[in-house]
């Protein structure tokens, strides 16, 4: 059976002017909801308006992260991919791309 992300897609990034947007330097610092610190991953929705939500609520959100974090940093460390599709925790009808930065096809 065929994925829907088979083949090109699209991932949206809204960061402040004064911030990289690809460099996955806030999670490196502080983690994230599928990574803990210490690795460079970009977080991007596949839409524009799951985007929005995730920055309106990024840091309102106290949600348990230990399960998710595992899952991602065994993604991360394994470096079996550069991309990673997950689902998002704000819309269950979308979902989220990680970017390992460091893995040897993006770096």
């Amino acid at each position: 059976m065929a994925s829907r992300f088979d083949g090109a897609f699209t991932a949206y990034r809204i960061v402040r002017a004064d911030l990289p947007a690809f460099e996955g330097a806030g999670a490196h610092r502080w983690g994230a909801r599928w990574t803990s610190p210490g690795r460079y991953v970009i977080h991007a929705p596949e839409s524009y308006a799951l985007a929005v939500l995730e920055n309106l609520v990024h840091f309102n959100l106290a949600a348990p992260y230990s399960a998710r974090r595992k899952y991602g940093d065994r993604w991360y460390d394994a470096e079996r991919s550069a991309v990673l599709v997950v689902p998002s925790v704000l819309s269950p009808y979308e979902c989220n791309v990680l970017i390992n930065q460091r893995h040897r096809k993006v770096a």
